[in-house]
């Protein structure tokens, strides 16, 4: 008789987390040599062609008024996150003023971090006049901690719970605005690069993982990031900075963000194409890291019409 390994039951005598015998959290594609190959590379492409750091220290209340000038000023972002592993970053009347709909291209991609009891509020805001119509819910990512001892570790999402198993994880909601096909816009994404679920290897100090960055910069390879952390994200953690983004918040430490220098630097340091139908000034400008006929080739990719008849 062949015996399991009954991880759910050794925590509840032990309260050692099942996820404590995963043994390759470091270099979880260790056994697939071609995702591993492909992930290096994709990884020189991003850093190669990302701009400089910027920043835009600005308080909660002073988020909306800065980005409508920014919508004025018509910058424009692919990929806009909002939120971090924090308990208070989650401002249900921010998200529902922000100008995230006039901020994005077209296709562009909207993340949302929220806590496991935030997800109902969360599903409420994004049916809003702000949201509803406007976006789609695509996927679901997830972020757990190791342990309780792990600064991600949400405690204050069980303090008045008695029951013996706890919320661990996050959950990051990436909206889609635009129509994206994974067949015919392999310019703007790479699918499953990464898996939806990323577990805490080693903590880093920053407010959210670097795993999370590197998986949206995976996805999307579009060159126009903003990351805004609205509220104060305490002592135990900080805003870091990063290549090839945007960030703002009130703990931000670089305040160096102008629409007229953050243009030169994505004109400078991105593949400028021109796609799509005419409009009225235009056909639509896109910003990209150039894919390399190695990266193209170890890829996944969605099946051709042909295999699927």
């Amino acid at each position: 008789m062949s015996h399991l390994n009954d991880y759910a039951n050794n925590y509840i005598r032990t309260g050692e987390p099942p996820i404590s015998y995963i043994t390759n959290l470091e270099k979880p594609e260790k056994s697939y040599p071609k995702l591993e190959q492909l992930k290096i590379l994709k990884q020189k492409q991003v850093d190669q062609y990302a701009t400089k750091s910027f920043g835009a220290r600005v308080s909660t209340e002073d988020i909306v008024p800065t980005l409508n000038r920014w919508v004025s000023e018509e910058v424009k972002f692919d990929v806009v996150m909002v939120g971090a592993l924090v308990e208070n970053h989650f401002i249900e009347t921010l998200l529902q003023t922000l100008p995230v709909a006039r901020l994005l291209a077209r296709p562009g991609y909207f993340f949302v971090w929220a806590t496991t009891k935030q997800i109902e509020t969360l599903t409420k805001v994004l049916q809003q006049p702000n949201f509803a119509g406007k976006f789609r819910r695509s996927e679901e990512l997830a972020f757990l901690p190791l342990n309780q001892s792990s600064p991600y570790y949400p405690h204050f999402e069980n303090l008045s719970s008695d029951n013996t198993l706890q919320h661990t994880h996050w959950h990051c909601w990436m909206c889609i605005t635009g129509t994206v096909r994974r067949r015919d816009h392999h310019h703007l994404i790479h699918c499953n690069v990464d898996t939806d679920l990323q577990i805490e290897s080693t903590f880093e100090g920053g407010c959210v993982p670097e795993a999370i960055y590197k998986l949206i910069e995976n996805f999307s390879n579009s060159t126009r990031r903003l990351h805004i952390i609205p509220t104060p994200v305490g002592s135990d953690r900080h805003v870091k900075m990063r290549r090839g983004w945007v960030m703002m918040g009130p703990d931000v430490m670089l305040d160096n963000f102008t629409s007229t220098t953050y243009l030169k630097e994505i004109k400078k340091h991105s593949q400028v194409k021109e796609a799509g139908a005419t409009t009225g000034s235009g056909k639509q400008t896109y910003f990209l890291v150039p894919m390399t006929p190695e990266i193209e080739t170890l890829r996944p990719k969605s099946p051709s019409l042909e295999i699927r008849r």
